[in-house]
């Protein structure tokens, strides 16, 4: 039987082996992936390509995958880290290749965390100072005192987007951000954190 699952809000499958292996980015399950500056620091590790890319991105899906998939499951899909005598850490593959898992990580985490800006939040983001850290805890504040009715923790960022863009007076949605504008965006955080010396 498929599992469902809503990409509206960011959550994603992976169907292998006759199964479906679900990941999703709810403030509770982000908040596992470590402090606030080691939460930033993954969403900035994961963006770039090459291994230290890589580690971020299974790390972020590892700590997102749902409570029902053992760590023997996830290990069959996304592969195993472990210790080698003479050699030191080394990766064995899983069922999903290296690139796929780079992407996949990558995309939930930016949606964990970033969400689904709109064309105005980007504006915003451009004339304010780059942050160095994500408290989800934060976030789940601005859902408990504006928003309530529901366990925000159990939530995930663009459901909370979604909510208070829909309490706005006109209720009316901005269109979605394109993909070239969100590399632009992407661009240009890189370059801030190049100009203040932010790994």
């Amino acid at each position: 039987m498929r599992k469902h699952v809503n990409e509206h809000i960011g959550e994603l499958a992976i169907h292998a082996g006759g199964r479906d292996f679900v990941f999703r980015p709810l403030f509770c399950r982000v908040a596992e992936l470590g402090s606030p500056r080691e939460i930033n620091n993954l969403v900035n590790e994961s963006q770039v390509s090459g291994w230290d890319g890589f580690v971020a991105s299974y790390q972020t899906l590892i700590t997102l995958a749902d409570d029902d998939h053992t760590d023997e499951d996830l290990e069959w899909l996304l592969g195993r880290f472990f210790i080698e005598e003479g050699h030191g850490l080394q990766y064995e593959a899983g069922q999903v290749d290296f690139e796929n898992i780079h992407i996949l990580g990558s995309k939930i985490i930016r949606d964990a965390t970033i969400g689904r800006p709109s064309k105005r939040d980007m504006a915003k983001a451009k004339s304010s100072k780059p942050s160095r850290e994500f408290d989800p805890a934060e976030f789940v504040a601005i859902g408990d005192a504006h928003l309530g009715g529901v366990n925000w923790w159990n939530k995930t960022m663009i459901e909370l987007q979604k909510a208070c863009k829909a309490k706005t007076a006109d209720g009316k949605e901005e269109d979605p951000i394109t993909h070239e504008d969100a590399t632009r965006l992407f661009d240009y955080i890189d370059k801030r954190k190049a100009e203040k010396g932010v790994k």
